[in-house]
């Protein structure tokens, strides 16, 4: 029956042999949860009017300081990887910022 699960397409924005500005549509398909897709889950777990941020940092910078309270994430970091496997970066998802 096919593929079933989460499916990402990247695209790219790019400046064309005549200068101008030029899309892409289809640059990558990912058969993967997109890093997108992940920020707009975490927005779903953290508490109303609370901003919120995905990155990407160096293991070496990651401190676990997430605050819940109420089953909601108030603010603090959450680590999204295991920092002892990863190499040498570590995603982080961040609220009230």
């Amino acid at each position: 029956p096919g593929f079933v699960g989460p499916l990402g397409v990247d695209a790219m924005v790019y400046r064309g042999a005549d200068g101008r500005l030029a899309l892409k549509q289809v640059v990558e398909l990912n058969v993967r949860m997109t890093m997108g897709r992940v920020a707009l889950e975490l927005m779903k777990k953290s508490a109303p009017n609370r901003s919120g941020r995905l990155r990407i940092l160096r293991k070496a910078k990651v401190e676990d300081l997430a605050e819940f309270r109420g089953g909601s994430l108030q603010g603090g970091s959450v680590i999204l990887n295991d920092p002892a496997s990863a190499r040498e970066f570590v995603a982080v998802w961040e609220v009230g910022w």
